[in-house]
């Protein structure tokens, strides 16, 4: 009874693992699509403050 206990609770966080690997890889890829890798960042002028 134990194995079969302990087995679900593998198959629970596997689950959970994979959804959530899943979520942040779409996440990724949506933010990567809005700003392409070679795109320079925006340049702010120092100001000195003497």
């Amino acid at each position: 009874m134990a194995d079969i206990e302990t087995q679900s609770l593998y198959v629970r966080a596997s689950t959970m693992i994979s959804r959530g690997m899943a979520t942040l890889t779409t996440f990724a890829q949506n933010y990567f699509a809005e700003q392409p890798l070679n795109a320079e960042p925006e340049s702010t002028p120092l100001s000195s403050s003497r």
